[in-house]
């Protein structure tokens, strides 16, 4: 990837160029490198700013849940706000992730009752919409419910977990080809300990799901 980096910053590739920044702060970011996730997520956003494209919401969700991952929750909660505050606003594909990433933002800065609306709200859009979790929205519920437990907020946990089996997120999710996911995804409850468990790699959100 570092050489299609290098081959990307010709004349022209800059989608490319953004592709690529965007891909290695996936991997830096599931190889616990926050640093090196922020810094190419950084730099995959301003390209994507610069040329107009949606794709800025992909990297700056990114970078939020980066944030959150240091346990920044305040500095994620600003860049939660900074999308909210978008001239256009969210496109619409974008509303439960965002509404995810903000409860755990919320509930890390101490604010349980802004987690548990967030959560619903999410919740309730999916429903709608008949939509199953994409799986890094299905890594953050499982952030949320242990974070709710360890932080002895046990109805939100129990929310949670609850919005885990009703979207179908307990079994095994395979990706089929669709924008933004590959590889084995599922999660795991055990509910004599309460502990929900993601396995398996999951990439961060690329593109708008479809």
């Amino acid at each position: 990837l570092i050489e299609a980096l290098d081959r990307a910053r010709g004349p022209g590739q800059h989608r490319t160029e953004a592709e690529v920044h965007n891909e290695l702060g996936e991997l830096a970011r599931a190889g616990g490198d926050g640093e090196a996730a922020a810094h190419h997520y950084a730099a995959a956003v301003a390209i994507w700013q610069a040329l107009g494209s949606a794709n800025a919401v992909v990297g700056s969700l990114n970078q939020a849940l980066v944030a959150v991952d240091r346990g920044r929750f305040e500095e994620a909660r600003g860049m939660l706000a900074d999308l909210r505050s978008r001239p256009e606003g969210l496109p619409e594909a974008f509303g439960a992730p965002f509404l995810l990433t903000t409860a755990l933002a919320a509930l890390g800065c101490g604010s349980p009752r802004a987690a548990g609306q967030a959560l619903d709200g999410a919740v309730e859009a999916l429903e709608a919409r008949g939509r199953a979790l994409e799986p890094e929205s299905m890594r953050v519920l499982a952030q949320l419910a242990d974070l709710a437990r360890d932080l002895g907020e046990a109805g939100l946990a129990l929310r949670t977990r609850d919005a885990i089996r009703r979207l179908g997120a307990l079994e095994r999710v395979r990706s089929r080809g669709r924008p933004g996911t590959r590889g084995l995804w599922f999660l795991t409850w055990d509910p004599a300990t309460t502990m929900i468990a993601a396995r398996t790699y999951s990439p961060s959100l690329r593109s708008p799901p479809s």
